[in-house]
């Protein structure tokens, strides 16, 4: 029989069928279409035991009555009565039956049918029948006369936009309109740091809209950038999904655009006492700061003002300028505002200049700029976190001509070496710093003194005012291809209150808790991070372990790399995780002082309490010259049930780090046994945008770093990103945020 066929026993021995046993099947349109059934090409089977009649019923007389349909169109053989096909007594199969359903208006037009072909009369109960071959529906399809709609408009926001600690965002909205649907479905709608709300009132980062009774659903969704977050751009989408209701597609992406902005300095000339109706020279509180005016006025004839009620307006001649007479504090980013000439006046250049030492000395920020009728707008970055005062005059410095200019809405924007939870590389390509808990700026008090350890070179060291009242927490890394050797080469120090606090680099990361000053607000502190510098002993290790025997011992391995003028190695032990309180416990062992690996072994018998116990390993130079590796560690018990603490129980998915970030995290996990892994990145549409693999020989701890590229290594945009490992039967997923 061929795969394509189907037959089986038990049919009824009766002339009549039993309504329960039938080969059946239905034909349901997706929502949107319509169909008509033409014809059943079908081929019957049966062996010398099986059935004698078949017939074809329908839903459309909830499967009452034989359909008689088929004219000539039967195999030879095969009589019909009424629509009930009779079979000579035959060991055979009759392929090629055509059943005409074109002329039948119940299956005509319609969204959904069934079709059962009965086969009865067997001659015992083990006798065999079914179909023969497969069987071929033919029809019609077309759109019903409502077709179903899934719609999101718009699909692009953007604009979400505030100064950081005043958050959340005003918030924009976008319409959902689904019809004709499968009743019972629902929208599901989630984002990440934009949060959605369907009142503008009660806001989550995730909803659940039900279709209604007739597959419908008309809603306005609200949408703000939730507060919070850190200084940065924002681009995210917002996912809308339908579920269990599909017109031939399910899923829209709402994409949104904002940014959490520094606070600024923002003069519109709009404020109490902002006057001045002449181009004497006068001095103006704009924005609650003293600025002297000269050949400038505050224009109030709306033909000419940019916007509001009052505009500055500057006369042109080479002595026009409008200058801060007391700092910002704060520092200044951008500095921007708009201009445009005052009427039909020739015009003139104009400059932007700003000082930092109270108008002792000035830097031009950005390039000069020639009104026109048109209006512009100025922009420039100044970048310096000091108190600065900015300048607004004509370029030449001469001349008395009138070219008047009409300048409104300044904003200066505050700026800080640091800012709260927003990493920042203090190094090119090697140191990252992150403050938490305030802003901070590069001291202007103090200065770097001597380094904690002289021992380690200097990769940044500087004086830093962290401001606020606190406390803070300050995040240092470095670069795992800086560290250039795997292990703690690396070291972080923080200095308060004439104390340092040290830390080793582990994994590129060390991080310090810095309490609030007394008296605050604000606190000085020194930061300093380091690389060990290349090591008086002439040894490379690979690898120091400490581990369990099957006799209760512990078994102690260690391979160096290479080894030059080494005199050996001496093993100490202590039951405290603190070099100063261990002992040697044996005589050295002599080195072999090779250039290709080589590996030792020394197994201690001499544990007799049960506890953890700490390991070293002194290298030691033929000059005296020595050096510590470790500490490895075990638990010791006299019964034997002991282990080695030092390798992960689990295997798991740990934080990326930093995160937030900005260019680079090193996202890190843990094996409990050798094997593969792999680590997906993908983006907020569920589109893989980068993927690593990597085989480990050995339990432990393993990191990768990303670079926030894709696989072709182009740029990534900010969003939030997730990551997944896989390793054998674990899989773990976390998020992750690119911040530009």
């Amino acid at each position: 029989m061929p795969n394509d066929s189907f037959a089986a026993r038990d049919w009824p021995l009766g002339a009549n069928p039993d309504m329960g046993k039938y080969i059946g099947f239905t034909i349901t349109a997706v929502p949107g279409y319509e169909f008509s059934v033409d014809t059943i090409t079908f081929g019957i089977c049966r062996n010398s035991e099986g059935t004698r009649y078949t017939e074809w019923r329908g839903s459309a007389d909830n499967f009452g009555a034989a359909i008689n349909g088929y004219g000539s169109n039967l195999a030879t053989g095969l009589t019909n009565n009424a629509g009930v096909l009779e079979n000579p007594d035959q060991n055979t199969r009759w392929p090629g039956n055509i059943l005409t359903l074109s002329n039948v208006s119940e299956y005509q037009n319609i969204l959904e049918c069934g079709f059962r072909m009965y086969m009865y009369g067997a001659e015992t109960a083990n006798g065999i029948a079914g179909l023969w071959e497969s069987i071929t529906i033919s029809g019609t399809y077309k759109p019903t006369a409502n077709p179903p709609v899934f719609s999101v408009t718009p699909t692009s926001l953007g604009g979400f936009s505030y100064m950081v600690g005043q958050g959340p965002s005003t918030s924009k909205s976008f319409d959902i309109t689904a019809e004709n649907l499968v009743p019972g479905g629902y929208v599901q709608l989630w984002g990440g740091v934009y949060e959605i709300s369907t009142d503008d009132v009660n806001y989550d980062y995730a909803l659940q809209l039900p279709l209604s009774d007739n597959g419908s659903l008309q809603q306005t969704v609200y949408v703000r950038l939730e507060s919070g977050i850190p200084l940065g751009n924002y681009d995210e989408s917002i996912t809308v999904r339908l579920h269990n209701s599909t017109p031939g597609y399910n899923v829209i992406y709402v994409d949104c655009s904002g940014s959490v902005v520094p606070t600024r300095y923002l003069i519109d000339f709009e404020g109490a006492g902002e006057e001045k109706t002449d181009y004497a020279y006068d001095t103006v509180y704009l924005g609650g700061r003293l600025w002297g005016m000269e050949d400038v006025l505050i224009e109030t004839d709306t033909n000419y003002v940019i916007e509001g009620a009052r505009s500055a307006n500057l006369k042109g001649s080479g002595t026009s300028a409008m200058t801060m007479l007391e700092d910002k504090p704060n520092g200044a980013g951008e500095v921007k505002f708009q201009y445009c000439s005052y009427g039909t006046d020739d015009q003139t250049s104009w400059i932007v200049e700003y000082s930092i030492d109270q108008g002792e000395s000035w830097t031009q920020a950005g390039t000069s700029f020639t009104p026109v009728a048109a209006e512009n707008t100025f922009s420039a970055e100044i970048n310096t976190s000091r108190s600065v005062r900015i300048c607004i005059r004509e370029a030449t410095g001469s001349g008395t001509s009138v070219r008047r200019a009409l300048i409104d809405n300044i904003e200066i924007a505050d700026y800080y070496d640091f800012y709260d939870r927003v990493p920042k590389m203090v190094t090119e390509n090697e140191c990252g710093i992150m403050i938490i808990g305030g802003n901070a700026n590069i001291s202007i008090i103090n200065r770097p003194g001597i380094a904690p350890d002289l021992s380690y070179e200097s990769l940044y060291h500087e004086c830093l005012t962290l401001l606020g009242d606190g406390p803070w927490s300050v995040d240092t890394g470095v670069r795992t291809q800086v560290q250039e050797v795997k292990g703690d080469n690396c070291r972080a120090a923080v200095k308060y209150d004439n104390i340092w606090y040290g830390a080793d680099i582990i994994d590129g990361f060390a991080s310090f808790d810095v309490p609030e000053a007394n008296p605050g607000p604000n606190r000085e502190l020194e930061v300093f991070i380091g690389r060990r510098k290349a090591p008086t002993v002439p040894v490379t290790l690979s690898h120091f372990s400490a581990t369990m025997t099957a006799e209760n011992y512990v078994n102690l391995k260690w391979i160096s790399q290479t080894e030059t003028g080494l005199m050996g190695y001496n093993v100490l032990r202590s039951t405290e995780e603190d070099l100063s309180s261990a002992s040697q416990i044996c005589a050295m062992i002599a080195a072999t002082n090779s250039s290709e690996a080589h590996a030792y072994s020394y197994l201690d018998k001499d544990l007799v309490e049960d506890g953890t116990y700490y390991y070293w390993l002194q290298s030691v130079e033929m000059d005296g010259t020595t050096n510590f590796h470790g500490p490895a560690s075990v638990v010791f018990s006299i019964t034997g049930d002991s282990g080695s603490p030092s390798i992960p129980k689990v295997t798991k998915l740990e934080d990326a780090y930093p995160n937030p970030f900005n260019p680079n995290t090193t996202i890190r996990y843990q094996l409990e046994s050798p094997g593969k892994v792999k680590i997906d990145i993908y983006n907020q549409r569920g589109q893989l945008v980068r993927s690593f693999s990597q085989s480990h020989d050995a339990a432990g701890y393993y990191n990768i770093l990303w670079d926030g590229r894709d696989g072709n290594g182009r740029a990534l945009a900010s969003g939030v990103y997730l990551y997944r490992m896989t390793s054998g039967s674990y899989a773990g997923v976390k998020k992750m945020v690119l911040q530009k």
